[in-house]
Protein backbone atom coordinates (compact mmCIF):
# COMPACT_ATOMS: atom_id res chain seq x y z
CA UNK A 1 0.00 0.00 0.00
CA UNK A 2 1.31 3.72 -0.40
CA UNK A 3 3.70 4.31 2.63
CA UNK A 4 4.01 7.81 4.01
CA UNK A 5 6.57 9.20 6.27
CA UNK A 6 5.22 11.19 8.59
CA UNK A 7 7.82 13.56 9.59
CA UNK A 8 9.04 14.50 5.92
CA UNK A 9 5.89 13.62 4.23
CA UNK A 10 7.31 11.72 1.22
CA UNK A 11 5.33 8.87 -0.18
CA UNK A 12 6.26 5.48 -2.27
CA UNK A 13 4.37 2.66 -3.57
CA UNK A 14 5.76 -0.72 -2.17
CA UNK A 15 5.91 -3.75 -4.68
CA UNK A 16 3.97 -6.62 -4.19
CA UNK A 17 2.15 -5.13 -0.87
CA UNK A 18 -1.36 -4.80 -2.63
CA UNK A 19 -3.94 -7.31 -1.29
CA UNK A 20 -5.32 -9.19 -4.25
CA UNK A 21 -8.69 -8.07 -5.68
CA UNK A 22 -8.90 -5.80 -2.58
CA UNK A 23 -6.86 -2.16 -3.92
CA UNK A 24 -8.70 0.41 -4.74
CA UNK A 25 -7.41 3.05 -5.98
CA UNK A 26 -8.52 7.06 -4.97
CA UNK A 27 -7.79 9.79 -7.28
CA UNK A 28 -7.53 14.08 -6.37
CA UNK A 29 -7.61 15.10 -10.43
CA UNK A 30 -5.08 18.12 -11.24
CA UNK A 31 -6.96 21.24 -10.43
CA UNK A 32 -7.52 23.94 -13.28
CA UNK A 33 -6.95 27.20 -12.85
CA UNK A 34 -7.18 30.90 -14.07
CA UNK A 35 -3.16 32.17 -13.87
CA UNK A 36 -3.94 35.30 -12.95
CA UNK A 37 -6.60 34.41 -10.45
CA UNK A 38 -7.29 34.78 -6.84
CA UNK A 39 -8.02 30.67 -6.38
CA UNK A 40 -4.27 29.50 -6.75
CA UNK A 41 -4.54 27.58 -3.31
CA UNK A 42 -4.15 23.64 -3.22
CA UNK A 43 -5.08 21.92 0.37
CA UNK A 44 -4.66 18.40 0.62
CA UNK A 45 -8.16 16.46 -0.22
CA UNK A 46 -9.60 15.92 2.82
CA UNK A 47 -12.85 14.61 1.82
CA UNK A 48 -10.78 11.90 -0.04
CA UNK A 49 -9.16 10.92 2.71
CA UNK A 50 -12.17 10.37 5.13
CA UNK A 51 -13.12 7.90 1.98
CA UNK A 52 -9.81 6.36 2.12
CA UNK A 53 -10.46 5.67 6.05
CA UNK A 54 -14.13 4.08 5.73
CA UNK A 55 -12.34 1.40 3.16
CA UNK A 56 -9.43 1.12 5.01
CA UNK A 57 -11.55 0.47 7.99
CA UNK A 58 -14.16 -2.30 5.67
CA UNK A 59 -10.81 -3.92 4.56
CA UNK A 60 -9.33 -2.74 1.70
CA UNK A 61 -6.02 -1.64 0.91
CA UNK A 62 -6.20 2.04 -1.08
CA UNK A 63 -3.82 3.88 -2.77
CA UNK A 64 -4.25 7.46 -3.32
CA UNK A 65 -2.76 9.03 -6.66
CA UNK A 66 -2.76 12.79 -5.41
CA UNK A 67 -3.09 14.18 -9.21
CA UNK A 68 -1.94 18.04 -7.42
CA UNK A 69 0.50 16.99 -4.09
CA UNK A 70 2.51 14.81 -6.11
CA UNK A 71 3.52 17.03 -8.69
CA UNK A 72 3.12 19.97 -6.51
CA UNK A 73 6.06 21.75 -8.04
CA UNK A 74 4.73 21.25 -11.74
CA UNK A 75 2.11 22.71 -14.08
CA UNK A 76 0.56 21.11 -16.67
CA UNK A 77 -1.89 21.92 -19.65
CA UNK A 78 -4.61 20.31 -21.34
CA UNK A 79 -6.60 20.58 -24.55
CA UNK A 80 -10.12 20.99 -23.95
CA UNK A 81 -12.61 21.69 -26.86
CA UNK A 82 -9.42 23.73 -28.72
CA UNK A 83 -8.77 25.86 -25.41
CA UNK A 84 -5.53 25.12 -23.55
CA UNK A 85 -6.18 24.85 -19.81
CA UNK A 86 -3.98 24.98 -17.28
CA UNK A 87 -3.53 22.47 -14.18
CA UNK A 88 -1.92 22.84 -10.87
CA UNK A 89 0.15 19.69 -10.03
CA UNK A 90 0.70 16.90 -13.43
CA UNK A 91 -0.50 15.79 -16.55
CA UNK A 92 -3.46 13.16 -16.84
CA UNK A 93 -0.76 10.64 -18.25
CA UNK A 94 1.25 11.24 -15.41
CA UNK A 95 -2.11 10.40 -13.04
CA UNK A 96 -3.24 7.46 -14.94
CA UNK A 97 0.39 5.98 -15.46
CA UNK A 98 0.81 6.11 -11.50
CA UNK A 99 -2.57 3.61 -11.05
CA UNK A 100 -1.51 0.17 -10.06
CA UNK A 101 -2.36 -2.51 -12.59
CA UNK A 102 -3.82 -4.37 -9.42
CA UNK A 103 -7.12 -1.88 -9.02
CA UNK A 104 -10.11 -3.54 -8.56
CA UNK A 105 -12.05 -0.22 -8.77
CA UNK A 106 -11.00 3.36 -9.34
CA UNK A 107 -13.08 6.56 -7.56
CA UNK A 108 -12.26 10.31 -8.36
CA UNK A 109 -13.40 13.20 -6.20
CA UNK A 110 -14.92 16.09 -8.20
CA UNK A 111 -15.67 19.05 -5.72
CA UNK A 112 -15.89 21.90 -8.05
CA UNK A 113 -17.88 22.74 -11.77
CA UNK A 114 -14.61 24.08 -13.44
CA UNK A 115 -12.97 20.34 -12.54
CA UNK A 116 -15.69 18.70 -14.30
CA UNK A 117 -13.91 19.03 -17.78
CA UNK A 118 -10.82 17.64 -16.41
CA UNK A 119 -12.15 14.96 -14.47
CA UNK A 120 -14.40 13.98 -17.84
CA UNK A 121 -10.93 13.31 -19.49
CA UNK A 122 -9.62 11.87 -16.96
CA UNK A 123 -12.25 8.64 -16.74
CA UNK A 124 -11.68 8.39 -20.33
CA UNK A 125 -8.31 7.81 -20.40
CA UNK A 126 -8.59 5.48 -16.53
CA UNK A 127 -11.05 3.32 -18.82
CA UNK A 128 -9.14 2.91 -22.26
CA UNK A 129 -6.16 1.93 -19.86
CA UNK A 130 -8.07 -0.03 -17.43
CA UNK A 131 -10.78 -1.64 -19.68
CA UNK A 132 -13.45 -3.29 -17.24
CA UNK A 133 -12.31 -1.34 -14.06
CA UNK A 134 -15.53 0.28 -12.42
CA UNK A 135 -14.74 4.57 -11.61
CA UNK A 136 -16.94 6.13 -9.43
CA UNK A 137 -17.59 9.76 -8.60
CA UNK A 138 -18.30 11.91 -5.66
CA UNK A 139 -17.60 15.49 -4.15
CA UNK A 140 -19.30 18.55 -4.55
CA UNK A 141 -20.02 18.55 -8.28
CA UNK A 142 -20.38 15.08 -8.80
CA UNK A 143 -23.51 15.32 -6.13
CA UNK A 144 -25.09 18.23 -7.37
CA UNK A 145 -24.41 18.12 -10.84
CA UNK A 146 -25.00 13.88 -11.23
CA UNK A 147 -27.24 13.62 -14.24
CA UNK A 148 -24.78 16.45 -16.11
CA UNK A 149 -22.13 13.92 -14.99
CA UNK A 150 -24.04 10.23 -16.11
CA UNK A 151 -24.89 12.01 -19.53
CA UNK A 152 -21.20 13.75 -20.28
CA UNK A 153 -19.76 10.30 -19.36
CA UNK A 154 -19.59 6.10 -18.74
CA UNK A 155 -18.60 6.28 -15.18
CA UNK A 156 -19.92 3.48 -13.17
CA UNK A 157 -21.91 5.37 -10.55
CA UNK A 158 -21.95 8.54 -8.88
CA UNK A 159 -21.97 9.00 -4.36
CA UNK A 160 -24.10 11.78 -3.69
CA UNK A 161 -23.65 13.62 -0.18
CA UNK A 162 -21.49 12.19 2.42
CA UNK A 163 -19.18 9.45 0.70
CA UNK A 164 -17.96 7.77 4.06
CA UNK A 165 -20.86 4.98 4.33
CA UNK A 166 -22.00 4.98 0.86
CA UNK A 167 -18.43 4.11 -1.04
CA UNK A 168 -18.13 0.50 0.89
CA UNK A 169 -21.42 -1.24 -0.29
CA UNK A 170 -21.32 0.73 -3.38
CA UNK A 171 -17.95 -0.72 -3.56
CA UNK A 172 -19.04 -4.66 -2.96
CA UNK A 173 -21.77 -4.22 -5.42
CA UNK A 174 -19.47 -3.04 -8.36
CA UNK A 175 -16.65 -5.74 -7.00
CA UNK A 176 -19.79 -8.52 -6.91
CA UNK A 177 -22.43 -7.60 -9.98
CA UNK A 178 -24.74 -6.74 -7.10
CA UNK A 179 -27.72 -4.68 -7.96
CA UNK A 180 -27.25 -0.86 -7.33
CA UNK A 181 -30.81 0.05 -6.95
CA UNK A 182 -30.79 -1.06 -3.10
CA UNK A 183 -27.75 1.22 -2.31
CA UNK A 184 -29.34 4.87 -0.72
CA UNK A 185 -27.71 8.17 -1.91
CA UNK A 186 -25.95 7.05 -5.44
CA UNK A 187 -26.80 7.88 -9.24
CA UNK A 188 -26.23 5.60 -12.63
CA UNK A 189 -26.84 4.62 -15.56
CA UNK A 190 -29.46 1.85 -16.02
CA UNK A 191 -29.34 -1.34 -18.51
CA UNK A 192 -31.47 0.92 -20.88
CA UNK A 193 -29.26 4.44 -20.44
CA UNK A 194 -31.97 5.69 -18.33
CA UNK A 195 -30.67 7.52 -15.39
CA UNK A 196 -31.32 5.91 -11.81
CA UNK A 197 -31.00 8.50 -9.14
CA UNK A 198 -31.99 6.28 -5.14
CA UNK A 199 -33.49 7.69 -2.12
CA UNK A 200 -30.86 9.83 -0.48
CA UNK A 201 -28.70 8.18 2.55
CA UNK A 202 -29.62 9.57 5.95
CA UNK A 203 -27.30 11.51 7.06
CA UNK A 204 -24.54 10.30 9.60
CA UNK A 205 -25.39 11.76 12.99
CA UNK A 206 -23.09 9.70 15.20
CA UNK A 207 -19.88 11.48 13.55
CA UNK A 208 -17.64 10.40 16.49
CA UNK A 209 -17.74 6.91 14.89
CA UNK A 210 -16.05 8.37 11.38
CA UNK A 211 -12.42 6.86 10.94
CA UNK A 212 -10.17 9.92 11.18
CA UNK A 213 -8.63 10.93 7.31
CA UNK A 214 -6.45 8.70 6.19
CA UNK A 215 -3.47 11.44 5.97
CA UNK A 216 -0.55 8.46 5.60
CA UNK A 217 -1.77 8.13 1.88
CA UNK A 218 -1.05 11.58 1.05
CA UNK A 219 2.45 13.68 0.83
CA UNK A 220 1.87 16.16 4.09
CA UNK A 221 4.38 17.49 4.10
CA UNK A 222 4.56 18.87 0.38
CA UNK A 223 1.35 21.02 1.14
CA UNK A 224 3.09 22.43 4.18
CA UNK A 225 5.77 23.71 2.60
CA UNK A 226 3.76 25.02 -0.28
CA UNK A 227 1.47 27.00 1.77
CA UNK A 228 -1.21 27.26 -0.63
CA UNK A 229 -4.05 27.02 1.79
CA UNK A 230 -7.40 28.47 1.90
CA UNK A 231 -6.28 30.92 4.61
CA UNK A 232 -2.71 32.35 5.74
CA UNK A 233 -0.38 29.81 6.09
CA UNK A 234 2.98 29.78 7.93
CA UNK A 235 4.44 26.37 6.50
CA UNK A 236 2.79 23.72 9.46
CA UNK A 237 -1.02 23.82 8.56
CA UNK A 238 -3.33 21.27 8.15
CA UNK A 239 -7.05 21.22 7.10
CA UNK A 240 -9.68 19.89 9.55
CA UNK A 241 -13.21 19.68 10.04
CA UNK A 242 -15.42 19.95 12.87
CA UNK A 243 -18.67 20.27 12.19
CA UNK A 244 -20.30 18.59 9.01
CA UNK A 245 -23.39 20.38 7.38
CA UNK A 246 -25.34 23.63 6.95
CA UNK A 247 -28.42 24.67 8.39
CA UNK A 248 -29.39 27.41 6.01
CA UNK A 249 -30.53 27.48 2.50
CA UNK A 250 -28.36 29.49 0.32
CA UNK A 251 -30.07 29.15 -2.96
CA UNK A 252 -26.83 29.56 -4.71
CA UNK A 253 -24.90 26.65 -2.21
CA UNK A 254 -24.75 23.25 -2.89
CA UNK A 255 -24.75 22.48 0.56
CA UNK A 256 -28.91 22.08 0.93
CA UNK A 257 -28.73 19.27 -2.18
CA UNK A 258 -25.33 17.88 -0.61
CA UNK A 259 -25.60 17.90 3.18
CA UNK A 260 -29.45 18.58 3.59
CA UNK A 261 -30.05 21.19 6.04
CA UNK A 262 -28.13 19.38 9.10
CA UNK A 263 -25.94 20.53 11.16
CA UNK A 264 -23.93 18.27 13.18
CA UNK A 265 -21.18 19.37 15.39
CA UNK A 266 -18.34 16.50 16.68
CA UNK A 267 -17.10 16.46 20.21
CA UNK A 268 -14.65 19.05 21.19
CA UNK A 269 -12.37 17.37 23.00
CA UNK A 270 -12.33 14.52 19.89
CA UNK A 271 -11.26 17.20 17.50
CA UNK A 272 -8.34 18.95 19.85
CA UNK A 273 -7.36 15.38 19.89
CA UNK A 274 -7.05 15.22 16.23
CA UNK A 275 -5.17 18.62 16.41
CA UNK A 276 -2.85 16.86 18.78
CA UNK A 277 -1.96 13.99 16.80
CA UNK A 278 -0.97 16.39 13.58
CA UNK A 279 1.24 18.30 15.84
CA UNK A 280 2.66 14.86 17.04
CA UNK A 281 2.81 13.27 13.15
CA UNK A 282 3.34 16.05 10.90
CA UNK A 283 4.51 19.13 13.24
CA UNK A 284 1.14 20.96 12.32
CA UNK A 285 1.09 24.59 13.91
CA UNK A 286 -1.74 26.08 12.57
CA UNK A 287 -5.13 24.03 11.72
CA UNK A 288 -7.36 25.58 8.99
CA UNK A 289 -10.70 24.86 9.63
CA UNK A 290 -12.57 23.64 6.24
CA UNK A 291 -16.21 23.52 7.96
CA UNK A 292 -18.96 24.89 6.00
CA UNK A 293 -20.58 26.71 8.51
CA UNK A 294 -18.00 26.01 11.78
CA UNK A 295 -19.37 28.40 14.21
CA UNK A 296 -23.32 27.81 14.80
CA UNK A 297 -24.06 27.27 18.60
CA UNK A 298 -22.30 29.56 20.96
CA UNK A 299 -22.32 26.73 23.68
CA UNK A 300 -20.13 24.60 21.57
CA UNK A 301 -17.33 26.84 20.57
CA UNK A 302 -16.59 28.12 23.98
CA UNK A 303 -16.60 24.37 25.14
CA UNK A 304 -13.85 24.15 21.93
CA UNK A 305 -12.01 26.95 23.55
CA UNK A 306 -12.17 25.34 26.50
CA UNK A 307 -10.48 21.99 25.34
CA UNK A 308 -7.95 24.10 23.63
CA UNK A 309 -7.26 25.80 26.84
CA UNK A 310 -7.10 22.73 28.68
CA UNK A 311 -3.63 21.58 26.65
CA UNK A 312 -1.82 24.59 27.62
CA UNK A 313 -0.08 25.13 23.94
CA UNK A 314 1.21 28.19 23.02
CA UNK A 315 2.82 27.41 19.84
CA UNK A 316 -0.20 26.88 18.02
CA UNK A 317 -2.84 29.06 15.53
CA UNK A 318 -6.26 28.10 13.62
CA UNK A 319 -8.52 29.74 11.94
CA UNK A 320 -11.69 29.77 9.96
CA UNK A 321 -11.11 30.81 6.19
CA UNK A 322 -13.99 29.36 4.76
CA UNK A 323 -16.72 31.71 5.91
CA UNK A 324 -18.90 31.53 9.24
CA UNK A 325 -21.80 32.91 10.40
CA UNK A 326 -22.05 35.54 12.92
CA UNK A 327 -24.91 35.23 15.08
CA UNK A 328 -22.54 33.30 17.79
CA UNK A 329 -19.46 35.71 17.92
CA UNK A 330 -19.91 38.52 20.30
CA UNK A 331 -17.53 39.78 22.27
CA UNK A 332 -16.99 37.22 24.83
CA UNK A 333 -17.05 34.69 22.13
CA UNK A 334 -14.22 36.41 20.08
CA UNK A 335 -12.19 37.10 23.40
CA UNK A 336 -11.94 33.45 23.53
CA UNK A 337 -11.40 32.94 20.30
CA UNK A 338 -8.32 34.89 19.86
CA UNK A 339 -6.59 34.03 23.36
CA UNK A 340 -7.04 30.26 22.53
CA UNK A 341 -4.61 31.10 18.91
CA UNK A 342 -7.58 31.77 16.30
CA UNK A 343 -5.80 34.13 14.16
CA UNK A 344 -8.48 34.71 11.24
CA UNK A 345 -12.33 35.03 11.01
CA UNK A 346 -14.28 35.01 7.51
CA UNK A 347 -17.51 36.30 7.33
CA UNK A 348 -19.85 35.58 4.48
CA UNK A 349 -22.45 38.50 4.09
CA UNK A 350 -22.49 37.89 0.50
CA UNK A 351 -24.36 41.92 -0.49
CA UNK A 352 -24.91 44.25 1.42
CA UNK A 353 -28.75 44.38 0.04
CA UNK A 354 -30.96 43.22 1.87
CA UNK A 355 -33.31 42.40 -1.07
CA UNK A 356 -30.76 40.71 -2.67
CA UNK A 357 -30.37 39.05 0.62
CA UNK A 358 -34.18 37.86 0.60
CA UNK A 359 -33.84 36.50 -2.64
CA UNK A 360 -30.61 34.08 -2.17
CA UNK A 361 -32.29 33.07 1.03
CA UNK A 362 -29.14 34.40 2.67
CA UNK A 363 -30.37 34.80 6.75
CA UNK A 364 -28.18 36.76 7.99
CA UNK A 365 -28.91 40.27 9.72
CA UNK A 366 -26.10 42.68 8.56
CA UNK A 367 -26.41 44.85 11.68
CA UNK A 368 -25.83 42.22 13.88
CA UNK A 369 -22.73 41.53 11.17
CA UNK A 370 -21.31 44.94 11.49
CA UNK A 371 -21.49 44.39 15.59
CA UNK A 372 -19.70 40.96 15.10
CA UNK A 373 -16.81 42.12 13.18
CA UNK A 374 -16.35 44.95 15.58
CA UNK A 375 -16.09 42.52 18.58
CA UNK A 376 -13.31 40.53 16.79
CA UNK A 377 -11.80 43.56 15.72
CA UNK A 378 -11.35 44.76 19.60
CA UNK A 379 -10.36 41.38 20.55
CA UNK A 380 -7.32 41.40 18.08
CA UNK A 381 -8.66 38.52 15.44
CA UNK A 382 -7.65 39.69 11.69
CA UNK A 383 -11.01 39.76 9.28
CA UNK A 384 -11.99 39.03 5.94
CA UNK A 385 -15.18 39.01 3.89
CA UNK A 386 -16.93 37.15 1.34
CA UNK A 387 -18.95 39.01 -1.18
CA UNK A 388 -20.85 38.58 -4.51
CA UNK A 389 -21.62 40.44 -6.95
CA UNK A 390 -23.76 39.15 -10.40
CA UNK A 391 -26.90 37.45 -9.29
CA UNK A 392 -29.42 37.00 -12.20
CA UNK A 393 -32.26 39.42 -11.12
CA UNK A 394 -29.39 42.09 -9.02
CA UNK A 395 -29.88 45.46 -9.82
CA UNK A 396 -27.29 48.39 -10.02
CA UNK A 397 -29.07 50.23 -7.10
CA UNK A 398 -28.66 46.80 -4.90
CA UNK A 399 -24.51 46.59 -6.01
CA UNK A 400 -24.84 50.36 -4.74
CA UNK A 401 -25.93 49.57 -1.55
CA UNK A 402 -22.96 46.48 -1.21
CA UNK A 403 -20.36 49.49 -2.10
CA UNK A 404 -21.76 51.36 0.46
CA UNK A 405 -21.76 47.99 2.72
CA UNK A 406 -18.16 47.85 1.95
CA UNK A 407 -17.25 51.16 3.02
CA UNK A 408 -18.98 50.34 6.07
CA UNK A 409 -16.28 47.49 6.18
CA UNK A 410 -13.36 50.21 5.69
CA UNK A 411 -14.38 52.08 8.01
CA UNK A 412 -14.81 49.19 10.80
CA UNK A 413 -11.66 47.54 10.13
CA UNK A 414 -11.88 44.13 8.10
CA UNK A 415 -8.76 43.36 6.45
CA UNK A 416 -9.59 42.16 3.37
CA UNK A 417 -12.39 41.03 1.03
CA UNK A 418 -13.40 38.53 -1.49
CA UNK A 419 -15.58 39.84 -4.16
CA UNK A 420 -16.23 37.04 -6.73
CA UNK A 421 -18.56 36.30 -9.67
CA UNK A 422 -21.84 34.74 -9.62
CA UNK A 423 -21.57 31.23 -10.75
CA UNK A 424 -24.50 28.84 -11.93
CA UNK A 425 -23.37 25.64 -9.84
CA UNK A 426 -25.70 22.70 -11.16
CA UNK A 427 -28.27 21.83 -8.10
CA UNK A 428 -28.81 24.88 -6.71
CA UNK A 429 -31.70 26.47 -6.96
CA UNK A 430 -30.62 29.54 -8.67
CA UNK A 431 -28.83 27.42 -11.56
CA UNK A 432 -32.04 25.27 -11.86
CA UNK A 433 -34.36 27.80 -12.47
CA UNK A 434 -31.99 29.14 -15.17
CA UNK A 435 -31.76 25.90 -16.73
CA UNK A 436 -35.82 26.11 -16.28
CA UNK A 437 -35.49 28.85 -18.16
CA UNK A 438 -33.57 28.16 -20.85
CA UNK A 439 -31.00 30.71 -20.00
CA UNK A 440 -28.46 28.38 -18.90
CA UNK A 441 -26.93 25.36 -20.73
CA UNK A 442 -24.37 23.23 -19.07
CA UNK A 443 -21.48 22.38 -21.54
CA UNK A 444 -17.62 23.28 -21.30
CA UNK A 445 -18.05 26.87 -21.65
CA UNK A 446 -19.84 27.01 -18.19
CA UNK A 447 -17.92 24.68 -16.81
CA UNK A 448 -14.58 26.50 -16.79
CA UNK A 449 -16.36 29.55 -16.81
CA UNK A 450 -16.16 29.21 -12.56
CA UNK A 451 -12.33 29.99 -13.21
CA UNK A 452 -13.32 33.87 -14.38
CA UNK A 453 -15.34 34.20 -11.17
CA UNK A 454 -12.37 34.87 -9.03
CA UNK A 455 -10.17 36.58 -11.89
CA UNK A 456 -8.57 39.68 -11.00
CA UNK A 457 -9.61 41.07 -14.67
CA UNK A 458 -12.29 39.26 -16.24
CA UNK A 459 -16.69 38.33 -14.91
CA UNK A 460 -18.55 36.39 -17.11
CA UNK A 461 -22.09 37.89 -16.05
CA UNK A 462 -25.57 35.43 -15.97
CA UNK A 463 -27.42 38.49 -14.90
CA UNK A 464 -30.28 40.11 -17.00
CA UNK A 465 -28.79 43.70 -16.69
CA UNK A 466 -24.95 43.65 -17.18
CA UNK A 467 -22.49 42.26 -19.58
CA UNK A 468 -19.06 40.76 -19.06
CA UNK A 469 -17.69 43.65 -19.59
CA UNK A 470 -19.72 45.57 -17.36
CA UNK A 471 -20.14 42.84 -14.76
CA UNK A 472 -16.00 42.95 -14.81
CA UNK A 473 -15.73 46.45 -14.02
CA UNK A 474 -18.21 46.57 -11.23
CA UNK A 475 -16.68 43.64 -9.50
CA UNK A 476 -13.37 46.08 -10.20
CA UNK A 477 -14.57 48.80 -8.58
CA UNK A 478 -15.86 47.29 -5.59
CA UNK A 479 -12.38 45.89 -4.93
CA UNK A 480 -10.98 49.26 -5.73
CA UNK A 481 -13.16 51.03 -3.51
CA UNK A 482 -12.38 48.53 -0.39
CA UNK A 483 -8.19 48.86 -1.09
CA UNK A 484 -8.02 52.41 -1.94
CA UNK A 485 -10.47 52.94 1.22
CA UNK A 486 -8.24 51.04 3.60
CA UNK A 487 -4.72 52.18 2.26
CA UNK A 488 -5.90 55.85 2.35
CA UNK A 489 -7.89 55.77 5.87
CA UNK A 490 -4.73 53.18 7.29
CA UNK A 491 -1.74 54.25 5.47
CA UNK A 492 0.28 52.02 7.09
CA UNK A 493 -1.12 48.51 6.47
CA UNK A 494 0.19 49.61 2.24
CA UNK A 495 4.40 48.79 3.39
CA UNK A 496 3.26 46.14 5.62
CA UNK A 497 1.57 44.56 2.49
CA UNK A 498 4.55 45.45 0.56
CA UNK A 499 6.98 43.74 2.74
CA UNK A 500 4.88 40.39 3.29
CA UNK A 501 5.15 39.86 -0.39
CA UNK A 502 8.61 40.37 -0.89
CA UNK A 503 9.42 38.76 2.28
CA UNK A 504 6.82 35.56 1.56
CA UNK A 505 4.84 36.19 4.66
CA UNK A 506 1.42 35.06 4.92
CA UNK A 507 -0.89 37.39 7.27
CA UNK A 508 -4.27 38.00 5.49
CA UNK A 509 -5.16 35.87 2.27
CA UNK A 510 -4.27 38.35 0.33
CA UNK A 511 -0.24 38.14 1.02
CA UNK A 512 -1.28 34.70 -0.21
CA UNK A 513 -3.08 35.92 -3.61
CA UNK A 514 -0.26 39.00 -4.23
CA UNK A 515 2.62 36.16 -3.75
CA UNK A 516 0.98 33.80 -6.09
CA UNK A 517 0.38 36.85 -8.34
CA UNK A 518 4.28 37.51 -8.62
CA UNK A 519 4.65 33.76 -9.03
CA UNK A 520 2.62 33.61 -11.51
CA UNK A 521 4.84 36.74 -13.57
CA UNK A 522 7.60 35.14 -13.12
CA UNK A 523 6.44 32.36 -15.32
CA UNK A 524 6.17 28.32 -14.24
CA UNK A 525 8.93 26.16 -12.28
CA UNK A 526 8.40 23.88 -14.59
CA UNK A 527 5.65 23.35 -17.31
CA UNK A 528 4.93 20.14 -19.45
CA UNK A 529 3.64 19.74 -22.83
CA UNK A 530 0.07 19.97 -23.60
CA UNK A 531 -1.74 16.91 -24.27
CA UNK A 532 -4.33 15.88 -26.49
Amino acid sequence: MLRSDASSGTSEVAAGCFAAGRLVTLINPPSPTETFGTSLFSIPPIGLTYVAAALERAGYTVDIVDGVGEWIEEDATLEIGGRTVALLGGSLEAVVARIQPETVLVGITCMFMHHWPVVRTLVERIQAHLPGVPVVLGGEHASGGARYCLQESAVDAIVRGEGDETIVPLTEALLSGGSLRSIAGIAFKDADGSICVTPPRARIRDVGSIARPAWHLVRVADYMRKARFHGPSNGSSMPILATRGCPYQCTFCTSPGMWTTQWIARDPEDVVDEMSSYREAYGARDFQFVDLTAIVKKDWILAFCDALSARGWTDITWQLPSGTRSEAIDEEVASRLVATGCKLLTYAPESGSLAVLKRIKKKVNLDRMKQSIRDARRAGARVECFLMIGFPDETLREILQTYRFILQLVWIGVHSIGYSGYRPVPGTEISDRLVAEGRLHYGDDVYLSLMKSTSFFQSVSWSRRFSNLQLSLLRVFGLALFYGGRFLSRPWVLPILVHNVLVRRQSTKLDRVLIDLTDALRGPRQRLPARR
